[in-house]
């Protein structure tokens, strides 16, 4: 059986508008005029080309047409990319310096953090040597939560100068500059107050509706559901309102494989289409029937999307569905691998940048996998029992999505839950009557006593689904974690799936190659990558605000010093630390905490052969006979010395300037440091440092 490419055009034109958008975001070596001269010169060549071959059928003119199709969507990916990529804009924040102030657009309803506010934010203007000058730049501003805060649409006047995005402090941390690089975002400001309000109201009218439409639902899920956990567990399914969610809660959803309950997207929009599906169905029986129907489902589908405040994952989920729904509203033959890419396509063209997104990936794969794979899946069982075929038909669908999704699980989340299948019978369910019961809270919120009951048996199913995924979390190997997986990795991955599961329907030796291949290069690589790393030696000092942190690894054991607050923050240690032990296979950590005084305020560690002095809250009385010999000298937080009493007292290879400090501390330490000539590193202005010995 032969694989056909002929009913998927729209497919191989997404595929290669995305691969364009890829190169830019790589290689962004052409600028926009010269990648829309290129596109346009393309565009016409092909034209001529289809006006002159159009009538005649050989092969070799199919493929000159095609080639020059393909190649000009590919151009325009990477030129649709270019035209998006702020850093391009003139007058953008990254070309100004010197700013006093800048005036600013709240772009967002904002969202709390654990001490602030944070708001996305449009630059207008910036004042430079008391003059204001046009400017462009999206921004994140952190405000204090003491401070009065603004809604959308105000218009804020902002003094001081926005901090540019720093880069990952130690090695293998989560790129957060690149993170939010994708999403044109180059900068952040924390501020504590001094912000002045100019005017207000300066958004979208529809988007500030929706805004005021969200808030509305979730003062009523307040008011109704009293217990706080069961309560910001159902905002996160229904609204997609995320800011109270604990890491307790985050963790159990994510070990056990139930995360994308807590992430409103495909699944919520199509359990809601399928819904208006059920209600509404009769409409497609009668004249006019499948358009009457199709704006139905829109409307519904769009209303839900802004109660949710237009979230980012609700509007790519319901694109898609609208595309789904007019498709079949058409009545025309319709290839649903075409529908799909073509809402893709959309969103992309609107912005490119969403093809990094790891929602928008995990999304179409998942939707892809499900559609593709499910109906074969579904076969293997032919269960007679209603109860039974039903809960087989939910575990076909999470063994579909699973499948399309787990290699890109591997690469973000490191972990992989091998009970989704136990889990998904619960939540998928469960999701289901948390979202109806959801919605049915809000209409009838307009009758108290019945809102009252509603509420009750809501909240209820939502404490029952939240027993039963921190029950299943618990269980024995209830899931893998710290797996890493490199980019070169990821694509074997990807290559060994997507091959065995077309093998398993085309049956084509090609394709039963090209998984042997990809699965030898997967175990080769890892084979190498064990082999650096068991081989290896290094000592990591890292960059952690407010804490000290010194590593040595060594063949895959980890002898970890840190402060003991450092310690008891899991989260902080997971972020900065964690990613360095996965790159370097640690199956054995031994932790010292404390950094304790040691003799009259200094500590001494030996890290394999290297000496390695901490110093602390120096007793005056400290004084040597000879000056000792050690590798690093690390500045510490509490250590009121200055640069010439650690020359004086000691014989070093290079000082380190921590990231305990404060900063006003870091800077006067940085600036002795040059003055005398010194050979220092600071972890505090330049991230961590790393050596292998």
């Amino acid at each position: 059986m032969g694989i056909s490419w002929v009913p998927y055009a729209l497919v191989r034109v997404t595929v290669f508008f995305i691969f364009g958008i890829l190169l830019y975001l790589h290689y962004p070596a052409l600028s926009s005029d010269q990648a829309l001269a290129a596109s346009i010169t393309l565009a016409f060549i092909y034209l001529f080309l289809w006006s002159i071959f159009k009538r005649r059928k050989f092969h070799a003119f199919n493929v000159v047409l095609s080639s020059s199709a393909f190649f000009t969507f590919f151009l325009l990916g990477y030129l649709g990319a270019s035209l998006q990529d702020q850093k391009n804009h003139p007058g953008h924040l990254l070309s100004h310096g010197d700013i006093q102030a800048y005036r600013a657009r709240i772009a967002d309803q904002g969202q709390e953090k654990r001490s602030t506010h944070r708001f996305l934010a449009k630059v207008q203007s910036v004042r430079q040597h008391d003059e204001w000058k046009p400017a462009t730049g999206i921004l994140y501003l952190y405000l204090s939560k003491d401070m009065e805060l603004p809604a959308y649409g105000d218009v804020l006047l902002i003094p001081g100068a926005p901090q540019e995005v720093a880069p990952p402090q130690n090695p293998g941390e989560f790129d957060y500059k690149r993170f939010l690089g994708f999403k044109n975002i180059y900068h952040q400001h924390f501020i504590r107050a001094g912000i002045t309000k100019l005017s207000q109201g300066q958004g979208n009218a529809i988007i500030a509706f929706g805004y005021r439409l969200r808030l509305w639902a979730k003062d009523k899920f307040t008011r109704y559901l009293p217990r706080e956990r069961e309560r910001n567990i159902a905002l996160a399914l229904v609204l997609g309102v995320k800011d109270g969610l604990d890491n307790e809660v985050k963790n159990a959803y994510a070990a056990s494989g139930a995360m994308h309950v807590l992430a409103v997207s495909g699944l919520h929009v199509g359990i809601i289409y399928l819904l208006v599906s059920f209600l509404l169905g009769t409409f497609q029986n009668k004249k006019y029937g499948r358009w009457v129907f199709a704006l139905l489902s829109l409307s519904v589908l769009w209303t839900y999307a802004m109660v949710t405040g237009f979230a980012p994952s609700v509007l790519r989920a319901v694109t898609m569905f609208s595309f789904i729904a007019l498709a079949k509203a058409s009545g025309r033959r319709t290839n649903i691998y075409n529908t799909l890419t073509a809402s893709a396509l959309v969103l992309l063209v609107i912005d490119p940048y969403l093809v990094m997104s790891v929602g928008f990936q995990l999304s179409y794969l998942a939707v892809l996998g499900i559609v593709f794979l499910q109906p074969k899946i579904y076969a293997w069982l032919a269960v007679n029992n209603m109860i039974l075929d039903k809960a087989w038909a939910v575990t076909s669908v999470s063994i579909a999505a699973q499948l399309a999704t787990f290699p890109l699980g591997l690469f973000y989340f490191n972990q992989f839950p091998t009970l989704f299948l136990l889990t998904n019978l619960a939540v998928i369910p469960g999701a289901l009557v948390i979202l109806v019961g959801g919605i049915a809270l809000l209409a009838s919120s307009v009758f108290p006593v019945i809102a009252a009951v509603v509420g009750k048996l809501l909240q209820w199913v939502v404490w029952g689904v939240n027993l039963a995924v921190f029950s299943i979390e618990k269980l024995p190997a209830s899931h893998i974690s710290s797996i890493y997986v490199s980019s070169w990795q990821l694509w074997f991955i990807i290559i060994a799936v997507g091959s065995l599961v077309l093998y398993l329907v085309y049956r084509r030796l090609t394709l039963f190659t090209l998984l042997g291949s990809s699965a030898i290069a997967f175990m080769i690589s890892t084979g190498i990558q064990q082999y650096r790393s068991l081989s290896q030696q290094s000592l990591t000092f890292y960059k952690i605000n407010g804490h000290t942190a010194i590593d040595l690894i060594s063949q895959g054991r980890s002898t970890l010093w840190m402060d003991s607050t450092l310690a008891g923050n899991t989260s902080k240690v997971e972020f900065h630390i964690t990613p360095n032990h996965l790159r370097s296979s640690v199956e054995d950590i031994t932790v010292h905490t404390g950094f304790e005084p040691g003799v009259k305020g200094l500590q001494i560690l030996v890290a394999h052969n290297k000496k390695i002095a901490v110093l602390g809250a120096i007793d005056r009385s400290l004084s040597f006979s000879q000056k000792p010999r050690v590798d690093f000298i690390v500045y510490g937080k509490k250590c009121r010395k200055d640069v010439s009493w650690i020359v004086s007292n000691f014989e070093f290879d290079l000082l380190l300037i921590d990231g305990s400090l404060y900063r006003y501390k870091a800077d006067r330490v940085r600036k002795e440091a040059e003055e005398l000539g010194l050979n220092f590193h600071s972890l505090y202005h330049n991230g961590a440092y790393q050596v292998l010995i």
